[in-house]
């Protein structure tokens, strides 16, 4: 079992743990919010203005907490492969560089 990876701590690797990430970041969040540090209104550009790359478009910009945890930020696809090569070291700035199509929506 070892060999084949199916025990994670085994693995000398990052996993990708997809949607227990959801419930670890929606909880972080939360917390986060309760401690009066954001809202779910605030633009990510305001929560995390180091991250922001110079050519991020309007629409990038008016992306919510409130739309990252609701899963409507305008990404139609899953671009975090191509992401993680781009930009290894900072995949909060190349999410943010992607338009969303056509724009963020309410949930």
């Amino acid at each position: 079992m070892r060999s084949k990876g199916f025990l994670l701590a085994a693995v000398p690797r990052p996993h990708l743990l997809y949607s227990l990430t959801k419930s670890v970041t929606s909880i972080a969040v939360g917390l986060a919010i309760a401690d009066g540090l954001f809202s779910l209104d605030d633009r990510v550009v305001d929560v995390l203005p180091d991250h922001v790359p110079a050519d991020i478009s309007e629409q990038g910009r008016q992306i919510s907490v409130h739309h990252l945890l609701s899963m409507t930020a305008g990404h139609r696809t899953d671009t975090l492969a191509e992401a993680w090569q781009l930009e290894p070291g900072d995949l909060v700035n190349e999410r943010a560089r992607r338009d969303s199509n056509p724009q963020p929506s309410d949930p």
